[in-house]
């Protein structure tokens, strides 16, 4: 009976160290999301890091287990110092992340999980060998070695199922980041003081206090400069939305993965202080201004001609943009007369920009809820709706999803245009070389669909001295260039793309390898604006 009850309890161990573990690793991508956005150096440092601890753990493991006679007890005091770790990473970390900033974001990932991620999961991938090492095998009849150190690593592997599961589908959603790293801390806590006697107990804790109150002196809290709050803060399934208040000037900031989506003011908030914001408005009011021409010819070319529409939009105007934000694109769209439509990935998004931003839902815009290439492709394959604006706004925390920005999502765009309609996409990147890769073969993708297309510096001294920027491509079928920029504007702002840069598609696009480096300045940015508070997430 007794060695049942044993192998039943380090069972349970066993599955709820191998929980912790993928739950830390989880959490452990999330929490990098408000320094470096959401990148994928983030996840292969993770899962570097993570496999490189397991293979160090079970080693050490192993040895452990051949030479310490209260196992049981090693084992329960490497839970309890996985506990204490996890919790103060949940509290003090943001200095880490810091230094991580530093360094940018291929490496700075790697140094967070390292000293994030190392001691927790070498002390927890060691309770397989300890646990082998704890059953007494001459009591176990005809069950080999190997079959227990099989079930063992069987069940750890199942808890790693389910606590992967249960991070990203429960616990992230209802508590966010750090209260899930507390929530995992005390889980590990309460698996592993049962072991100890009390007056171990009580060692223990007074020695996390004291670690707790050292730290506290010689590490200053994050925060965020004088005069800002968080008026909310949310963990969703797709990422870390925060909304700041500006006291100081009454404005107010949505951050999505800690990069700022937008920044606004006005007594209905509907005034952004992002330039870009104002810039598709007034080409979306060229555009409007269109007019059927009398003659027989659209914008110098014949009607009938290979270049010239078989058919010129008529009716209200009709916009689509790809990304909601704030919902202030959307606003600016509906007041120069078109009819918008909004797709937005996240519920959340939509309420906060309900809440705190004055969107109003059905007025301001219809909202789809969908992903986009998949409401794009729905949409086409249906052959229902025209548009005679596509916009497409959705960087989140520095990083383009790639799948959006291909030949193959642009051409179901351009199917979805009326004859002479627009595409707009919006990039938060470098323009000029050697860093411009996004925009530039981002813009050859459009030109081998669309005749005309040009790339717009928002800021074109930034082009000129090499910083980073914000651009925009228009694509159209048809000309644009007169119709949408002034001869002093088309000298500014356009910038020259070469053509024959090869297309990103489905099969080849590192746009996210690309974006590493102003991925890192924009979160620079953000941080010497902001305040470091804004590094810590929800």
């Amino acid at each position: 009976m007794k060695n049942n009850n044993t192998n039943t309890k380090l069972n349970i161990t066993v599955f709820v160290c191998g929980a912790g573990t993928l739950a830390l690793e989880i959490l452990a991508s999330r929490y990098m999301v408000p320094s470096f956005g959401t990148s994928i150096f983030i996840w292969g440092a993770v899962l570097s890091v993570t496999l490189f601890y397991l293979a160090v753990g079970y080693r050490w493991g192993g040895k452990v287990a051949s030479r310490v006679k209260l196992r049981s007890r090693r084992l329960a005091l490497h839970i309890l110092y996985a506990s204490a770790w996890i919790g103060l990473v949940a509290v003090y970390g943001p200095p880490l992340l810091l230094m991580g900033m530093k360094l940018g974001a291929v490496a700075g990932p790697i140094l967070v999980a390292l000293v994030l991620l190392g001691p927790p999961l070498i002390l927890l991938s060691t309770s397989v060998p300890l646990a082998i090492g704890i059953i007494d095998i001459q009591q176990q009849g005809k069950i080999k070695a190997s079959v227990i150190a099989g079930n063992l690593f069987a069940l750890s592997t199942v808890g790693s199922i389910f606590g992967a599961l249960l991070t990203a589908y429960w616990f992230l959603p209802q508590f966010g980041v750090g209260r899930s790293l507390f929530i995992v801390s005390l889980g590990l806590l309460v698996l592993a003081v049962p072991e100890f006697t009390n007056k171990s107990v009580h060692k223990t804790a007074v020695s996390l206090i004291l670690i707790l109150l050292f730290s506290k002196l010689v590490i200053s809290p994050p925060e965020l400069k004088s005069g800002l709050e968080f008026l909310d803060r949310r963990a969703t399934p797709y990422g870390q939305v925060d909304v700041i208040a500006d006291h100081r000037d009454n404005s107010r900031i949505l951050l999505l993965d800690g990069a700022s989506q937008n920044h606004v003011t006005g007594t209905t908030w509907d005034e952004s202080r992002f330039e870009y914001i104002n810039i598709v408005q007034s080409k979306a009011l060229r555009m409007a201004r269109r007019t059927v021409p009398e003659k027989d010819s659209f914008l110098g070319f014949e009607l009938g001609s290979a270049k010239a529409p078989a058919t010129l939009s008529q009716g209200p105007r009709k916009a689509l943009i790809l990304g909601l934000g704030a919902g202030i694109l959307s606003k600016k769209l509906r007041q120069v007369g078109y009819q918008v439509e909004c797709v937005e990935l996240d519920p959340n998004v939509l309420e906060i920009a309900e809440d705190f931003f004055a969107f109003e839902q059905g007025v301001d815009s219809k909202v789809h809820i969908s992903e986009a290439r998949a409401f794009l492709t729905k949409t086409s394959n249906e052959g229902k709706e025209k548009w005679d604006l596509i916009v497409v706004d959705l960087a989140g925390g520095g990083i383009h999803p790639d799948h959006v920005y291909t030949r193959e999502a642009y051409q179901t765009m351009q199917d979805l245009l009326k004859p002479d309609g627009v595409i707009m996409v919006n990039f938060v990147s470098y323009v000029a070389p050697p860093h411009n890769q996004v925009v530039m073969h981002s813009a050859a993708t459009l030109a081998s669909l669309f005749s005309d297309v040009y790339v717009y510096s928002v800021y074109p001294d930034a082009v000129k001295q090499g910083e980073m920027g914000q651009a925009f491509l228009f694509a159209s079928s048809f000309p644009i260039k007169e119709k949408l920029f002034s001869e002093n504007e088309a000298q500014r702002n356009l910038v020259d793309f070469d053509q024959s840069l090869r297309p990103l598609t489905d099969d080849w696009n590192p746009m996210s390898n690309w974006s590493v480096r102003a991925n890192a300045e924009w979160h620079g940015n953000i941080v010497r604006w902001l305040g470091s508070g804004v590094l810590v997430p929800h």
